[in-house]
């Protein structure tokens, strides 16, 4: 394989994620659906939001994977 090839294969990835990834308005945050499923066969999701100490944002999965 070369680099042209495994760019075509990416290319195609991000298109198809691109085009099944939804994004909703909830309250004050968005949730990022992704097509990907998590381990109750759900549809993974992430919430953004702005953080309030600055002009950055707030990724979160509510504590279904991600625990900090």
């Amino acid at each position: 394989m070369d680099v042209a090839i495994a760019n075509k294969i990416l290319d195609g990835y991000v298109k198809w994620w691109r085009d099944a990834v939804e994004v909703h308005q909830e309250g004050n945050a968005v949730r990022v659906i992704c097509p990907m499923l998590d381990r109750h066969n759900d549809h993974f999701s992430i919430y953004m939001n702005n953080c309030p100490e600055s002009d950055e944002f707030v990724l979160s999965d509510l504590g279904a994977t991600i625990l900090i």
